[in-house]
């Protein structure tokens, strides 16, 4: 098991650390390119760092509301 040992444990927790980080400046990216509103990106973004999934699944609810509320001729 990984997090048996040190070296595991290390080696897990630098995983995790580092797909938070790539996972939450694709949310923030994502955001800005989309144009969302200012307190839905600060929310993805904080729920991205403080606990991953649920700041994607915030960031894929705004996107998808947001693509809701445009005319149909208009994709993002």
């Amino acid at each position: 098991m990984g997090l048996a040992n040190k070296t595991g444990f290390t080696a897990t927790w630098a995983h995790v650390v580092v797909g938070d980080i790539f996972v939450t400046r694709w949310i923030w990216k994502r955001s800005l390119n989309l144009n969302l509103e200012v307190w839905p990106i600060r929310l993805s973004v904080f729920f991205g760092v403080m606990l991953m999934p649920l700041g994607l699944l915030l960031h894929l609810l705004f996107v998808k509301i947001k693509k809701n509320r445009l005319p149909k001729f208009y994709e993002v």
